[in-house]
């Protein structure tokens, strides 16, 4: 598989049957159609321990696709609120995705745009026992992304 090309993202169902349900990345976001959901309008995200690495344990990975730091210990690093289901979202890793160029590198776009670099944050909805639990249910994750230019 790859982002483009014969192998691109048009073509993952034919091979991977569960890359042709909903709610599938890549994405691409239009600037024109963002519309703003009159019930998020107040509502901001709540982030603990994202400003600490005591008590928070990382593993950097390179997996051939991106580099993964994954998160353990005993301090969680969470987020709530900004829109996400109900629930205390933990940080499980993190991951960045960057091109051989300065042109692109994100997995997603805006507006047809790729940027040099993004980064993901996959947390699990703590609701749920374990993150095998969790992966089995809509409001289970949450991914935090972020373009660097």
């Amino acid at each position: 598989w790859s982002y483009s090309g014969e192998h691109g993202p048009a073509k993952w169902k034919a091979d991977f049957s569960a890359c042709g349900r909903d709610q599938q990345s890549p994405i691409n976001i239009y600037e024109g159609d963002v519309q703003l959901e009159p019930t998020m309008a107040n509502q901001s995200f709540k982030f603990e321990n994202y400003d600490t690495v005591a008590g928070v344990s990382m593993t950097l990975k390179n997996n051939g696709h991106a580099a993964v730091v994954s998160l353990a210990g005993t301090t969680p690093v969470t987020v709530t609120g900004g829109g996400l289901p109900s629930g205390v979202f933990r940080a499980l890793q993190f991951h960045f995705h960057w091109g051989s160029t300065s042109k692109s590198g994100s997995e997603h776009f805006i507006s047809s745009h790729a940027y040099p670099m993004e980064l993901h944050i996959v947390h699990y909805n703590t609701k749920y026992g374990n993150v095998s639990e969790a992966i089995q249910n809509p409001d289970g994750l949450a991914v935090l992304g972020f373009m660097y230019n």
